[in-house]
């Protein structure tokens, strides 16, 4: 999630030694702010309850070039106005919820043209990533990821509702997205930052290719993390 109203829910590849390991390419910078493409939301994992900025941020790499769409794929830790990160090609991902997420950003997001459609695809995502579902949850609080409904609302879930079907109906899905997965998270230890990214393919930075352990856990992200110690509670239900 993002800034520090940002959700600390449950992280992505915070298991220590389950990050992708780089055969080629290394890391860069990525700075990242919100934009007019979202929603404030709230989310609850069945004890605590973080409200934040759900929707589409403006990034750059290294400080160059035009700045990016990118939607956080880390909820377990704050953002910060910079990250270190590794970018790893979804497309070389071939377990897992990895090629889901980049057939939602690939198909989607040049589709935003307002907020909730923005808010949509980011719940899409998260409810994808974390959940495995083709709809947004709002009831089971059993469920790592569960969105407060409201009816603020109710645009969104729609647009994430439809984008999740159109992902659901796709036999093989795929994308040319860029995971730019947070590099050193002991950085952060202060303040429980270090957020991880997708965003496009981007010319002239060579991207990781993770090792063949590596791919199940980058595509299922925190699932081996659902451990109730392994959550950094930030507000009581």
């Amino acid at each position: 999630m993002v800034r520090k109203v940002s959700l600390p829910l449950l992280g992505v590849l915070v298991l220590i030694g389950a990050g992708p390991r780089p055969s080629s390419g290394g890391t860069v910078t990525i700075t990242t702010a919100t934009t007019g493409y979202g929603r404030s939301v709230t989310i609850y994992d069945g004890t605590t309850k973080e409200s934040g900025f759900a929707g589409r941020l403006a990034a750059k790499i290294d400080g160059k070039g035009a700045k990016l769409d990118t939607y956080c794929v880390d909820i377990a830790h704050y953002a910060n106005p910079s990250e270190t990160v590794l970018p790893v090609s979804i497309a070389s991902l071939t377990d897992g919820r990895g090629a889901g997420v980049g057939f939602l950003f690939d198909t989607f997001d040049p589709k935003v043209t307002n907020a909730d459609l923005g808010a949509g695809l980011q719940l899409a995502i998260w409810e994808y990533e974390y959940n495995g579902d083709h709809a947004i949850n709002t009831t089971n609080s059993k469920l790592p990821f569960r969105l407060v409904s409201t009816t603020a609302l109710k645009s969104a879930i729609a647009d994430a509702n439809a984008d999740l079907a159109a992902l659901q109906k796709a036999a093989k899905p795929t994308g040319s997205a860029t995971w730019y997965e947070v590099a050193d998270r002991g950085q952060h230890v202060k303040n429980d930052g270090g957020q991880s990214f997708v965003g496009p393919a981007t010319p002239g930075i060579a991207s990781a290719t993770p090792e063949p352990a590596s791919l199940t856990l980058l595509g299922l992200g925190c699932l081996g993390l659902l451990g109730r110690a392994g959550l950094r509670r930030r507000a009581s239900a």
